[in-house]
């Protein structure tokens, strides 16, 4: 099995790209699965978020798995193909919480699963403007994309709505 990273910018289309990406691979029968990072914090902008996320799955084939912390919890147990939608909100809700730190180990190639990871595209803008906090969390961020990036059999950035294959790997089955 493998790992699939997608990154691109805010509304570039990673996430549909991403979608289909893992429906392609279960198309085999595979469990499909969901893992939904973002956290409600209770007001009307993340809410109308999740609502509008969770109607534009309908009907895909995803099991929803609500888990923004501690993405083993996600994996533990089950096999198949899993989206992981993203792993910004993961490490954000890690990091500026006391309720754990992303393990990477979760993000290994197995014989149980195939994982899609979506990352959003992270700035190379001069951070100097931002407080200590926000730049370590940056700086976090980085380290755990590139890694994942590293470990992962393919990277696609999606530009506007194209994917491109930064990091080719085996068949995509698309």
């Amino acid at each position: 099995m493998a790992i699939h990273m997608v990154t691109g910018g805010a509304g570039s289309g990673k996430s549909e790209y991403a979608e289909a990406l893992g429906r392609s691979l279960a198309k085999d029968g595979r469990n499909l699965y969901y893992i939904a990072t973002m956290r409600d914090d209770g007001s009307d902008a993340a809410s109308e978020r999740i609502r509008r996320h969770r109607k534009l799955r309908e009907g895909k084939g995803y099991v929803t798995v609500e888990c923004p912390t501690r993405i083993s919890d996600a994996f533990y147990g089950r096999c198949g193909v899993f989206l992981v939608e993203d792993l910004t909100n993961l490490i954000a809700n890690e990091f500026f919480s006391s309720e754990g730190v992303v393990s990477e180990e979760c993000f290994t190639d197995t014989p149980e699963r195939d994982i899609v990871v979506v990352a959003n595209e992270i700035t190379s803008e001069d951070l100097s403007r931002y407080d200590a906090e926000v730049v370590r969390f940056v700086d976090r961020l980085s380290q755990i994309t590139n890694r994942i990036a590293s470990k992962a059999d393919t990277v696609t950035e999606v530009v506007c709505g194209i994917p491109v294959v930064i990091k080719p790997g085996g068949d995509l089955k698309q």
